[in-house]
């Protein structure tokens, strides 16, 4: 049962967000290499699919590679949010 209270919306008293923050390394070619959900949308199995959409959606954008102060492209870590609407 969704209900809102506040202005948030909750499911069966779970607080749920309308957004995943993931944060996803590169490597120095710009492909991504690791993902991780640093901030769920929620915790229910539907909430779990839009974290994944998350994930799969911030892994295609391109990625700038940075350079190190010897201009040679380096990795770095990313932190992205997905808002959910």
């Amino acid at each position: 049962m969704i209900r809102t209270c506040g202005g948030k919306a909750t499911l069966d008293g779970e607080r749920n967000r309308p957004w995943s923050r993931v944060r996803f390394t590169t490597d120095a070619s710009g492909a991504v290499t690791n993902t991780e959900v640093i901030e769920r949308s929620g915790l229910s199995h539907e909430h779990r699919l839009l974290d994944k959409a998350a994930i799969d959606a911030l892994s295609t954008c391109p990625v700038r590679i940075g350079l190190d102060e010897n201009g040679k492209p380096v990795g770095a870590q990313i932190v992205a949010s997905d808002e959910w609407k």
